[in-house]
C-alpha cells in the first residue's frame, strides 16, 4: 500500500475516532445500508436481463 493511501486511511480513522459515538453509529449504518444496496444490485440481472451480467454478451459488446 502506498504512503500516501496509507497517511490516507490513518485521517479516516483518526476523524472517525474523535465522532461523537452517535454519529459514528449513524455513518456504520449508513455504510451497512450502502454495502446491502450494492449487494443486491450485483445479484439482480443486467438490463438486458441476464442473470449472469459479466457474460452478457450485450452487457460486455459481444453482440457486434
Amino acid at each position: 500500500m502506498s504512503d500516501e493511501i496509507r497517511r490516507r486511511l490513518d485521517e479516516i480513522e483518526a476523524y472517525r475516532a474523535n465522532l461523537p459515538p452517535e454519529q459514528r453509529a449513524q455513518i456504520e449504518r449508513d455504510e451497512m445500508q450502502a454495502q446491502r444496496e450494492s449487494w443486491a444490485r450485483a445479484m439482480a440481472p443486467c438490463e438486458h436481463g441476464d442473470p449472469d451480467w459479466e457474460t452478457c454478451p450485450k452487457c460486455r459488446g459481444w453482440d457486434k
